[in-house]
């Protein structure tokens, strides 16, 4: 039984049978798939990006902020990718945790940054070039 409906797709039903022994089983998948009546796209569309996260490090210069979004995919069309990536970060201006001291002194700074001691807070802390 298929079935097209206004939102150009096929919606096909299914009933779960008693077993020939006549005990009763469950059945199993799903009773009702819905496809597209025309060819899936070849991609899907992104969402909007969410707001960005808190910092990914409190110090040392290396802390990044980060943003989701989510793939759109036509109804019936699971496998659709969309080209890009579904994470990304802030790239412009400064790392989020540049000014922040760190309380356990950190191996490195990022490179475009250097280690440097803050004498008032006995901490170290990483400061730009």
């Amino acid at each position: 039984n298929v079935q097209a409906n206004p939102a150009s797709v096929q919606t096909r039903f299914r009933v779960c049978k008693p077993a020939k022994d006549g005990v009763a089983a469950p059945c199993f998948g799903e009773a009702t798939e819905v496809l597209p009546c025309s060819p899936c796209p070849v991609q899907g569309t992104w969402g909007e990006w969410t707001a960005f996260d808190g910092c990914s490090d409190d110090c040392g210069a290396f802390g990044r902020r980060f943003r989701t979004r989510e793939c759109k995919k036509p109804v019936g069309c699971p496998n659709v990718p969309c080209s890009g990536e579904a994470r990304g970060s802030e790239d412009a201006g400064e790392p989020c945790d540049h000014q922040s001291p760190c309380i356990f002194p950190k191996k490195s700074c990022h490179p475009d940054y250097r280690m440097t001691v803050d004498i008032e807070q006995t901490r170290t802390k990483c400061i730009p070039k």
